[in-house]
């Protein structure tokens, strides 16, 4: 194109569509101008498989037109309750002998500037109609202008609106899934958050697989989908330290006058991230919100709104296990009564991630086979625990990593893990214990219940599993047998 074309629908002017109209009355056709590089125009090219050039543009621009005119000309008879006729004067007589303003504009439009075959001007068409004045056939034509224009102002804003969506949809990850499940309360929540007047954190907390990132990706869609901002940034944490995430936090605020503008900073899973995202929020304006997802406990930071997902409640784990079944062709699978699902459905906890590679495993395996190997621990549920906690574990430090294993110790045989109670089994001092626990729930390996003295800790889900069964873990700390026999005292 020869330049770059304007981007206000409200540029399309009554008086560019008269001149338009009159040339393509004309000329049957018209050149390349203005119009003809409108959004809406060079869409319709594009998605009918042809090459987006001037020539085409004013070419496809004419035939749109066309189109519009004969398509509301043919609703508003329809609403009349008119037939189509052959007779030119007798169709003319019909549309003008209705009452009906609009259906007499659109049949302006048609016979005095989409037909030039015809000859007709306002006076020449009057005559036809017999009683009807020029001056009135000439309102007439003005209102369709303003009919048609308002019509390609639509057209153009939904264009736009599309090409907008289309550059922000690109900047999201690949969907992880067509279909989700359970998170809908989730969405929900999360949406009213970012409405809200305060420009709050905003995270999405949970161990991993149980689709933190499938639901900021879900909430990226509707934001979209409803036009709640005007710009989307999407933010992979994971390969990035605190500086440059804050440097990328701060480019993907934009300019002061970059409107409402939505920064998801996806698996903010160490502590130095959650201190460099927190830094930067503070200084971000109202008009930014931040939505993050990690694995951290985000305790330390209770500035913070907090969404902490859940395994999913019985129905929705089924209905996944058995969606998944049929993506993956296991129709006996997908068919199988509650019944007969229901032990699996009790190993794998509600976790999506857990149910997946459970799904992935009965391709090769049975029900019983699959679901004794995730209740010991083997096989498919050893690489899912090991998936789940072992980048968290590796982050813990030498004392986080030990009042983890005696809360596990402590709660085998039904025991409370208070901090005293935690600080006798680890052997350390209870204020040396108290600042590894909170360590530990930072990076989200514990959940708490209660407070003050009265609080006790708990294991996540999957992560005794995990300690006892993984050889990584073991590696990684020699004293989990040791600390894990404790539970026989």
């Amino acid at each position: 194109m020869h330049q770059t074309p304007t981007r206000d629908p409200s540029s399309i002017t009554v008086e560019r569509v008269r001149e338009l109209l009159r040339g393509l009355g004309r000329a049957r056709t018209i050149g390349p101008g203005p119009l003809s590089e409108r959004a809406f125009v060079r869409r319709s090219l594009a998605q009918a498989g042809f090459a987006v050039t001037r020539e085409a543009c004013a070419y496809e621009l004419g035939r749109l037109v066309g189109e519009r005119v004969r398509i509301e000309l043919g609703r508003a008879r329809t609403r009349c309750g008119l037939a189509p006729g052959d007779d030119l004067v007798t169709c003319l007589r019909a549309d003008f002998g209705q009452q009906q303003h609009a259906l007499e504009a659109w049949s302006a439009l048609e016979h005095l500037c989409l037909r030039p075959e015809l000859g007709l001007d306002a006076r020449g068409l009057a005559a036809l109609l017999e009683g009807q004045h020029p001056r009135t056939v000439q309102r007439r034509l003005h209102l369709g202008f303003a009919l048609l224009t308002a019509h390609l102002r639509e057209l153009e804003h939904a264009a736009l609106q599309e090409e907008r969506r289309e550059r922000l949809w690109r900047a999201l990850p690949a969907p992880g899934a067509k279909r989700l499940f359970g998170l809908d309360p989730s969405i929900a929540l999360a949406l009213a958050e970012l409405a809200g007047a305060e420009p709050r954190l905003l995270a999405l907390a949970g161990p991993g697989g149980l689709g933190k990132t499938a639901l900021a990706r879900a909430l990226a869609e509707r934001c979209l989908l409803e036009g709640r901002f005007e710009r989307l940034e999407w933010i992979d944490a994971a390969s990035l330290g605190a500086g440059r995430l804050m440097d990328r936090i701060d480019a993907g605020a934009g300019e002061p006058g970059s409107g409402r503008t939505l920064l998801i900073v996806d698996a903010v899973d160490r502590p130095e991230l959650a201190e460099a995202l927190v830094a930067a929020q503070r200084g971000l304006p109202p008009r930014i919100r931040l939505l993050a997802t990690g694995r951290l406990g985000w305790a330390a930071w209770p500035a913070l709104r907090l969404i902490e997902l859940q395994p999913l409640p019985r129905p929705e784990a089924l209905a996944l296990l058995r969606h998944e079944a049929r993506a993956r062709g296991l129709r006996e699978l997908a068919g199988a009564a509650q019944a007969e699902l229901a032990p699996l459905l009790a190993v794998t906890a509600g976790h999506p991630a857990a149910i997946l590679r459970a799904v992935a495993s009965l391709r090769a395996a049975s029900i019983a086979s699959v679901t004794e190997a995730f209740a010991s621990g083997r096989g498919p549920a050893r690489a899912h625990c090991a998936a789940l906690w072992e980048p968290s574990w590796r982050l813990a430090g030498a004392e986080p990593r030990r009042v983890v294993q005696a809360v596990i110790a402590a709660g085998r045989r039904g025991g409370r893990a208070d901090l005293l109670t935690v600080a006798r089994r680890a052997r350390m001092a209870p204020e040396a214990a108290a600042l590894a626990l909170q360590a530990a729930v930072d990076l989200g390996l514990l959940t708490t219940t209660q407070g003050g003295r009265d609080c006790a800790f708990h294991p996540r889900p999957w992560l005794r599993r995990y300690l006892v069964e993984a050889p990584e873990a073991a590696e990684l700390d020699e004293t989990i047998p040791e600390l894990l026999a404790q539970s026989a005292d």
